[in-house]
This record gives C-alpha cells, sequence and structure tokens, in this order.
C-alpha cells in the first residue's frame, strides 16, 4: 500500500524542494492522524460516561480509548521526527482506524442484544484520509479493506444475510463516495499548487523562467554538473539600445520587442536548455553537457535568430552574449559562473556590441566569436 508521501520520494521534480514537501506531507499526516485518535479516545469515554444501553460493552470501550489515545501521542510525535520511517505514519494509520471502527461496531451492544449504535459511520475517517493522502489504487484497496473488516464483523456479531446485505450496501457506498470525493479534492489542490509554483518562476511577459526560477535551475545544473562531470555553459544576453526602443516608441512597443525575443529563444534552444529573463532586457541559457566552444556557436546562432526581431521602424533588435563554462578553472559555484558570464558580456559591450564574448580566466574574456 503506497501513500502519496511514497509516491513523492521516487517521482521526478524539483530535486533541490522534494524533501521539504515529503517532510511537510509526513508531518501533516501524522499531525491529522493522531488528532483524529485522540479525538477518537475522547469521544469513546464521552460516550462511556453518558448514559448508553446497558449492552455496550463499557470495559472495552474504556481499553480501547485508551489504546487511541497513545496511538495518537505516538502519531504526532512520529510526524514530527525525519527519516523514512515517516513513509509508514499514513499506512499505519488507516489500519489502526479500521481497526478502532470495526472493534467499536463489535463492543456496541449489538451483540449482545442491543440496537446498533451505527458506528460505521466512523468508517468515513479513514476513508477521507485514504482518499487524500494516497494513491487511486492504494485508495481502493482501503475502501476494499474497509469492507472486508465491516462485513467481517457483522458476520461475527451474528447480523442475518438481509440485513447484513442492506448495512454493507450503504455503509460501502458512502465509503467509496468519501474517498472519491477526498482523492479528487487532492488531485486539484496538487495541481493548483503546481499551477502557483510554476507561475511563480515564469516571467509573465516572455513566458520564460523568471530570475527566482534560473537561479533554481542553475544550482540544479551545477549539482548535476559535479555528480556527471559533464560541462555546464551559462549565455547571458542583453539587447543592444534597448532602452531607445522604450524612449523612442513607448513601453509598449518594448514589451513586444521583449516577447518576440522570448518566444524566439524558447523555440531556439534544446529542450534541455533553460532560457530565461533574469533583468529588464537581460537574457539567460542554461546550457546542460555544453563546452565553451559549442556555447559560443550557440549563441551566435541565437544571435541570428533574435536579429529577427525588429522595432516598429522595422529595425532588426541586436542581443550581445557573454558566454561562461564550467569547463574553465575556478568556475564551479553559481557566483563564479554567473560572475565570469557577466564579465565576458561586459567585455563584448565594450568591443562595439552585437557580438559574442567567451570568458577565459587566463586572458579575461578575449575569445570572442565574431
Amino acid at each position: 500500500m503506497r501513500s502519496l508521501m511514497e509516491t513523492e520520494t521516487r517521482s521526478g521534480g524539483d530535486a533541490s524542494r522534494r524533501p521539504a514537501g515529503r517532510a511537510a506531507t509526513a508531518s501533516l499526516a501524522g499531525g491529522i492522524g493522531g488528532c483524529l485518535f485522540i479525538a477518537g479516545a475522547v469521544i469513546a469515554s464521552i460516550a462511556v460516561l453518558l448514559p448508553h444501553p446497558e449492552e455496550v460493552d463499557t470495559t472495552g470501550y474504556l481499553l480501547l480509548a485508551a489504546a487511541e489515545f497513545a496511538f495518537g501521542l505516538l502519531l504526532l510525535v512520529w510526524g514530527r521526527r525525519g527519516g523514512s520511517a515517516q513513509n509508514w505514519i499514513a499506512p499505519l494509520t488507516i489500519a489502526g482506524a479500521i481497526v478502532v471502527v470495526t472493534a467499536s461496531i463489535y463492543l456496541d451492544g449489538e451483540r449482545a442484544g442491543g440496537q446498533s449504535l451505527m458506528i460505521e459511520f466512523f468508517y468515513v475517517w479513514p476513508a477521507l484520509y485514504a482518499g487524500y493522502f494516497f494513491t487511486r489504487r492504494s485508495a481502493v484497496l482501503v475502501v476494499a479493506a474497509i469492507a472486508v473488516a465491516y462485513c467481517g464483523v457483522q458476520a461475527a456479531m451474528g447480523v442475518d444475510g438481509s440485513t447484513l446485505t442492506i448495512r454493507a450496501t450503504i455503509a460501502i457506498s458512502v465509503v467509496a463516495g468519501v474517498t472519491a470525493v477526498a482523492h479528487a479534492l487532492r488531485r486539484y489542490v496538487d495541481a493548483l499548487v503546481q499551477r502557483l509554483d510554476l507561475l511563480a518562476r515564469t516571467d509573465i511577459l516572455t513566458s520564460l523562467t523568471n530570475r527566482r526560477g534560473f537561479e533554481e535551475q542553475l544550482e540544479e545544473e551545477l549539482a548535476r554538473c559535479r555528480r556527471t562531470g559533464e560541462p555546464l555553459a551559462l549565455l547571458v544576453g542583453d539587447l543592444d539600445r534597448f532602452k531607445a526602443v522604450n524612449d523612442r516608441f513607448g513601453h509598449a512597443a518594448g514589451d513586444a520587442v521583449l516577447t518576440r525575443t522570448g518566444r524566439l529563444l524558447l523555440d531556439a534552444v534544446r529542450g534541455v536548455d533553460t532560457p530565461a529573463r533574469i533583468g529588464g532586457e537581460e537574457f539567460a541559457v542554461l546550457m546542460p553537457s555544453t563546452g565553451g566552444t559549442s556555447a559560443v556557436r550557440a549563441a551566435e546562432r541565437l544571435r541570428a535568430v533574435v536579429a529577427g526581431v525588429t522595432d516598429p521602424d522595422g529595425r532588426p533588435i541586436r542581443i550581445t552574449f557573454g558566454v561562461a563554462s564550467t569547463e574553465t578553472a575556478g568556475i564551479a559555484a553559481s557566483d563564479a559562473l554567473l560572475s565570469a558570464a557577466d564579465q565576458a558580456l561586459y567585455t563584448a559591450k565594450q568591443q562595439g556590441r552585437d557580438r559574442t564574448v567567451a570568458y577565459e580566466a587566463e586572458r579575461d574574456s578575449v575569445f570572442a566569436g565574431c
């Protein structure tokens, strides 16, 4: 039985964010599970203290309440502790909840001739929990386990076949419906969170990765670079005389230039590359598994692509690139790579713009692409 916490440990996505998200999910699962068991213990204790049918097994309920309270405290503490053992919180919570509700049904006095207290209503809680924290397949297994447990306890209590059929049909239908609703809610919440996460890392104007997303991706690519030993190249480009476009034609025209540039860059790079808008008219491209020479050729190709963008008078927009690569000695951290690319860009601007310059540590950015 696999919970969403376990699935997250095996899924893709941003490796830098998964551990924190997994811990938060485990803490939430442990907190909710613990509170449910403690609440169940309180309810059971109050039910025994209040007037109740004589057939109810009072001693059994008190022992069950004590066990619930202890297990609830365990879940609360467990949810706050780290480690892979947290993956067991959700499955054990479900198993414990099914056992508690099933035992409560058995102790409600019906087997001794009393009236049913409709304890099966509380199967709704493990159903909600499973629907929210479990995968679809595991949630179906939980519903099946509840069905087996309920039918089993009803049979053990001597309920006749026709009554059992009606009760089981109603109870299992409610449990299955609640589980489906909770699972749909979880999927909606996850999709919404992913959408918000994407928006937080996307430049609205150009649809490229923004500065925040770029910096996160840079750290991730550098970590991969250290693991694999493959080079990582960074291109930093600045649109030439972009301020003049804004001053002459207005900011709407400037935005149109930025939007068109962003779309062209996005279409022109490889699928593994990360194009980003990291400033007003400043763009960057992360190129995994790419050395300095290949990066310079790529930058030259992108310069030609950007030249397809024109201002309202039809004049082509030019871009200047600075290129740096982890192949260069002394460049292993994000700050060093960014600084090297910026220095190469500054040199290219000094040399007259509309060109590509690659950083070289020994001679401070003297290799020019054109």
